[in-house]
């Protein structure tokens, strides 16, 4: 799950090499990330009754969040004054600020898991508050900051730093933030073998300072898809490992399949028990799902970088609809499955629910079958 080595491999990459790397990383795993959560939910027996249980927090909240995106981005503009383009930028701002907390919420989250397997790790609250600062640090804090200095706040239409500032200010601050960095790795180090913390997490939360401090050296791209990248793979890790864990749905579900009720549910687990049990089978079905969606939900990326063209993964699709409503409504689509991303992760993660926290151990250990 560190992904220690993803900025080793950009920084050892020649440039061409990279772009195409980039790209087909893109395809195969930006997408599939958003769905990983959803996917566990919906398609892994063992959430059955979390989402019984929560179909107001699982279904009624995206409801609502659909209806509320797309009825603020394609609302017409004689009933709500606000161009869509300036429409589509607050909600983008919003969702910089969501993603960036998600980010660190997941940090934290795995370095949870690698925690649970100590018998001693769940008892230190310093520990935890010390997890907790160091994620929301590195991937908020600090992530703000990088991106004001490389003018990416621009797109919003807050002004940039004048080049005779940025010359002297940008050096000063990665250096300021690199010592910072450095910092936090080594006290977390001191922390965590005092503690024993275990190699897991020392490997985890060195990748984080390490990323982050490679970051600071890097061409902005280079930067936002180690982050990015490192983010995808720990989504989709978990998911493959905690779904490849489900039992089948067979003997055990004798019970369920005698009642009315609950037989549509069971041949929909049932169907999903194979795919599940196939090598990879989670991992290629989200793979395919965003090989098939990529073109249509970067639409918001593409209208945050004002069309663009060449800021497009799959450049020939979007561009068709660039002065047609379709595009705001893909947009909608593309907001709307990103917060379906926080919301579910948040849902199938959520450690401190005991109907959850029981669904999801169960999936994070080796099952006996």
């Amino acid at each position: 799950m560190s992904g220690f080595w993803v900025p080793t491999l950009f920084l050892l990459l020649p440039n061409p090499g990279t772009q195409t790397l980039l790209l087909t990383l893109t395809l195969c795993f930006w997408i599939a990330h958003r769905f990983s959560s959803l996917y566990l939910a919906l398609c892994v027996s063992e959430y059955r009754e979390v989402i019984r249980t929560r179909k107001g927090y699982f279904f009624g909240l995206p409801a609502l969040a659909l209806v509320l995106i797309a009825g603020f981005i394609l609302c017409p503009e004689s009933i709500l004054p606000i161009p869509r383009l300036m429409r589509v930028l607050a909600i983008g701002a919003c969702d910089y600020f969501f993603s960036l907390y998600h980010f660190a919420v997941q940090h934290y989250g795995v370095l949870a898991v690698y925690r649970s397997r100590l018998k001693h790790g769940q008892q230190d609250r310093g520990l935890l508050r010390w997890d907790w600062w160091l994620c929301l640090t590195v991937s908020g804090f600090l992530s703000i900051i990088m991106d004001s200095l490389y003018g990416e706040f621009g797109q919003y239409g807050l002004p940039g730093l004048p080049d005779a500032v940025a010359a002297w200010l940008v050096p000063t601050t990665r250096l300021l933030l690199s010592v910072a960095v450095i910092s936090f790795w080594i006290n977390s180090l001191r922390l965590y073998l005092s503690r024993k913390q275990g190699k897991a997490r020392l490997m985890y939360v060195s990748t984080l300072c390490y990323m982050t401090l490679i970051s600071f050296y890097v061409e902005p791209l280079i930067y936002f898809a180690m982050i990015q990248i490192q983010h995808w793979f720990v989504s989709l890790g978990l998911t493959t490992h905690m779904a490849a864990n489900s039992r089948r749905f067979s003997e055990s579900t004798e019970l369920i399949t005698q009642t009315k009720l609950f037989k549509p549910v069971h041949h929909w687990y049932r169907s999903w028990a194979w795919v599940n049990a196939q090598f990879s089978g989670p991992l290629l079905t989200l793979i395919l799902i965003s090989l098939c969606l990529t073109p249509i939900l970067e639409a918001d990326y593409y209208l945050l970088q004002r069309l663009d063209a060449v800021s497009l993964t799959i450049s020939n699709f979007l561009i068709g609809f660039k002065n047609s409503i379709w595009i705001y409504v893909f947009a909608s689509l593309a907001f709307f499955s990103s917060f379906v991303h926080y919301v579910y992760d948040r849902g199938v993660y959520r450690f401190s629910d005991p109907l959850t926290r029981q669904a999801a151990l169960s999936l994070l250990k080796r099952s006996p079958y």
